[in-house]
């Protein structure tokens, strides 16, 4: 008898983030005032990238001695908004990375894009002891950041954005940062719905300077 269909990875919306980790599991994310419709759980995703941000080894003092290991940073996307992060540890890279994507697909995050390319406007933000400031930038401007945000913004699908990093620049705290970054920007929807506005007028007011671009 054939196989049954692999099981599709879940999607968790951004406005339901709040402190991510990729080892946070979905149910203990609290929810946004923002309160968005739900993506479906079911919902086929084709995640056709898959990037790896960073690899080292390290070493656990067993009984027997130390035990060597690689440990692995992923993230994965299918350019069109969905991406997630990962990692993974094991004897070889190999098998790290693939652990890693395992978990990256775990923890798929959708993410709201101006004009399918760009975050909506200007905005800084902390993680940890790490500080990010992001732009949009105009059509054919291109990704302009440290490598590791570059990958990720590859496998979310933003095309156009300058990020400058400040603060710790460890690896894992620079991608969380970035991931935590892009679920909390205020969307037109947002602030239409806190102020009592109409979307169009709070289009014009608050993201004219990308819209003009």
């Amino acid at each position: 008898m054939p196989s049954a269909p692999a099981a599709m990875p879940s999607i968790i919306r951004p406005s339901s983030l709040r402190a991510w980790s990729a080892a946070t599991p979905s149910n203990h994310l609290a929810s946004s005032p923002s309160n968005p419709t739900p993506t479906p759980k079911s919902a086929a995703v084709d995640i056709s990238d898959r990037r790896v941000l960073h690899i080292r080894k390290i070493a656990r003092t067993t009984s027997g001695g130390k035990a060597r290991q690689t440990w692995v940073m992923v993230v994965v996307g299918n350019n069109n908004g969905i991406a997630g992060l990962g990692t993974g540890r094991a004897l070889d890279s190999g098998a790290a990375i693939q652990k890693a994507e395992r978990n990256a697909k775990k923890n798929l995050v959708s993410f709201d894009r101006y004009d399918g390319r760009t975050v909506f406007s200007n905005q800084e933000h902390k993680y940890q002891a790490t500080h990010l400031r992001i732009w949009p930038l105009p059509p054919g401007s291109g990704v302009i950041a440290s490598p590791h945000i570059h990958e990720i913004c590859r496998c979310v699908g933003i095309h156009d954005i300058a990020v400058k990093t400040r603060g710790s620049r460890n690896p894992m705290n620079v991608c969380k940062a970035m991931f935590d970054a892009l679920a909390h920007q205020k969307t037109p929807e947002h602030i239409a719905k806190m102020r009592g506005k109409k979307v169009s007028d709070v289009t014009l007011t608050y993201f004219g300077d990308v819209i003009n671009q």
